[in-house]
């Protein structure tokens, strides 16, 4: 292939680069009780330095089965199987930008015309990062297997800690007047813990003198991840930072609505407001002197005289300095926020459930989340309804009845009005832990009714298997979401990108919701 058409293929801004790599791995079995595994890889990759492309990658495991241990010969009529396991590996992560190690040169094309072409130019060569190789992830393992009661009673479990290191990614901060940019670089670590559970009972009995099986499976794991290593010595919450969470939403709290204009007034003007009577007699005192608090410049109003109201928010002064804001946006001085909620799911679960009688069949399969937060943008329609643009159709039916009124002062929303949940620092795109929505949920995926027809059946109509069976997907979902909106599938709700500012993590919400599907079918074998 020649130089013209590789470019062709390629393109102008193509690029190449190679991969090579040998592994190992050896077994031992000593009496069917101690087992042991040895493997390894030694991989390369062009996108590094010459003197760091090579990575090797061990890993290593051990099972000890105890339940075969003459010790344990008492315990056999209903210990099956007893197995401890333990295990350390690492894996290489080679997916970095080519070149990336060069400084190169970077030609354009400007719209000048000079001598009848284009006019050639090109850009100073950036920085290259200090050293770039391979990311690695190492994982510890623990883990414990048992089957008791003739196997109808099984359980597996896992407890694991992996280790990230070298990640590629931004270098540290530079200052302006280089006037370029850090290179991405090996410079962050992370670490994650998580475990992993499952519990499985199967049985069978005699009903109505025909065999009944069945078999329930119970899932359960978790997981989370910690920054441990990255350039933020400031720990500029508007980046990732030591000791961050992966998933973290910063927000303000509030402490409730404003029940009368007078405490709006009084809290905002550090003043003593009375309440009057239509008879001039004073029924309600705020006194909120030496108390003033500013929270207009995170949460602004909506109004014609732009001042807060009854059934407006009360945003929090948790510093007490007198206004509602995030300090130096930092972990050490967050002024008034404070970790609110994570976009990560948490505590996850599933369920099936398995049962055969007389040629019928049942399968169900339930899958869910128990923590997952979401704060809806400031263009989630289907969450806000009036309060964002007050002359769209209101989607919020349940918010009309838990709405701020006179008659109902502890109502969940505030007064209406529009356009506080459509423009930017306004009170209900303000990031706060009233209105963020834990979407974590229990859903039934998955569900199929069967019939096999008997096979003295099927052969009288020359057929060697009949089946009829009606399947639905998606077909029963809940959620502590729909307690305050029911119009948005919690599954389907976006999270973001799982950013680590609090004006992230807060997806529009408008992904196309998991549809509920019936499906009737016959299954038939000659």
């Amino acid at each position: 292939m020649d130089g013209d058409m590789l470019t062709a293929i390629l393109g102008e801004d193509g690029n190449e680069w190679a991969y090579a790599g040998a592994l190992f791995r050896v077994d031992y079995t000593y009496a069917s009780k101690y087992l042991a595994e040895f493997s390894g890889r030694y991989d390369g990759s062009s996108k590094f330095p010459y003197n760091s492309q090579w990575g090797f990658f061990p890993s290593g495991s051990l099972a000890w089965r105890f339940s075969e241990e003459s010790f344990l010969e008492a315990t056999r009529s209903w210990l099956t199987n007893g197995k401890l396991r333990f295990s350390i590996g690492s894996l290489g992560n080679g997916n970095a930008s080519p070149y990336s190690f060069m400084s190169l040169v970077d030609p354009s094309t400007s719209g000048v015309i000079l001598d009848g072409a284009k006019a050639t130019y090109a850009y100073v060569p950036g920085l290259v990062p200090s050293g770039l190789t391979w990311e690695r992830s190492t994982t510890y393992n623990v883990g414990l297997d048992l089957g008791m009661l003739n196997d109808r009673l099984a359980f597996q479990g896992d407890a694991y800690i992996r280790k990230t290191t070298d990640m590629y990614t931004v270098g540290p901060t530079l200052p302006a007047v280089l006037g370029a940019g850090s290179p991405k670089g090996n410079y962050a670590d992370m670490e994650t813990k998580g475990w992993e559970l499952s519990l499985t009972w199967r049985d069978s009995f005699v009903l109505a003198n025909k065999p009944f099986s069945y078999s329930v499976k119970a899932m359960a794991w978790d997981y989370y991840s910690d920054i441990t290593k990255f350039n933020n010595d400031t720990k500029s919450l508007s980046s990732y930072r030591v000791g961050q969470r992966l998933g973290e939403i910063w927000g303000y709290h509030v402490e409730g609505l404003y029940e009368h204009d007078a405490q709006a007034l009084a809290r905002t003007t550090g003043t003593k407001v009375d309440v009057l009577d239509d008879m001039g007699n004073v029924i309600r005192t705020y006194d909120y002197t030496d108390r003033k608090v500013n929270q207009s410049t995170v949460a602004k109003v909506s109004s014609k005289s732009n001042t807060y109201l009854a059934g407006d928010l009360i945003y929090a002064d948790l510093n007490g300095d007198g206004l509602v804001n995030n300090g130096a946006n930092t972990a050490d001085d967050s002024g008034d926020m404070k970790v609110i909620g994570n976009s990560l799911p948490r505590y996850q679960y599933g369920l099936t459930l398995n049962a055969n009688w007389y040629g019928f069949g049942l399968t169900a399969f339930f899958q869910g989340v128990g923590e997952q937060y979401w704060y809806p943008s400031n263009e989630t329609a289907f969450f806000w309804g009036k309060y964002g643009r007050p002359y769209g159709i209101d989607l919020l039916e349940q918010s009309k009845e838990n709405r701020w009124s006179e008659s109902n002062p502890d109502a969940y929303w505030p007064r209406l009005r529009g356009y506080v949940a459509n423009n930017s620092n306004y009170e209900l795109t303000t990031v706060n832990d009233r209105y963020i929505q834990n979407i974590g949920y229990l859903r039934l995926k998955n569900m199929m009714i069967d019939y096999s027809f008997d096979k003295k059946v099927c052969s009288s109509l020359g057929m060697s298997n009949l089946r009829l069976f009606v399947q639905a997907e998606n077909l029963w979902t809940w959620s502590p979401f729909f307690k305050h909106c029911k119009t948005m599938d919690p599954e389907g709700t976006s999270t973001g990108d799982d950013d680590f500012s609090s004006a992230n993590d807060r997806g529009a919400g408008t992904g196309y919701p998991f549809m509920r599907t019936w499906t009737v079918g016959l299954s038939v074998s000659f």
